[in-house]
């Protein structure tokens, strides 16, 4: 979400990585977010096996993190 360094065009690392995790109010039940915790404990229990991520291949001038394209790294 940093974008690019405006002189080399290189990526800009921050100093943390966080996930956001946002939930409309009033749609979900208490079972939808059992199966949501679920699923992120079995996540975590394979985070170790996870070697690939994603790098952007397209980004428009603003807003990126809303429209851009990924492709896995591998």
């Amino acid at each position: 979400m940093l974008g690019n360094d405006p002189d080399t065009k290189e990526q800009l690392r921050a100093d943390f990585e966080f996930t956001r995790l946002a939930i409309p109010r009033r749609v979900y039940t208490q079972v939808h977010f059992d199966i949501m915790a679920e699923a992120l404990i079995a996540i975590k229990a394979k985070a170790h096996e996870i070697k690939h991520g994603y790098k952007i291949t397209w980004e428009p001038p603003i807003l990126r993190h809303f429209q851009a394209s990924l492709a896995a790294v591998e």
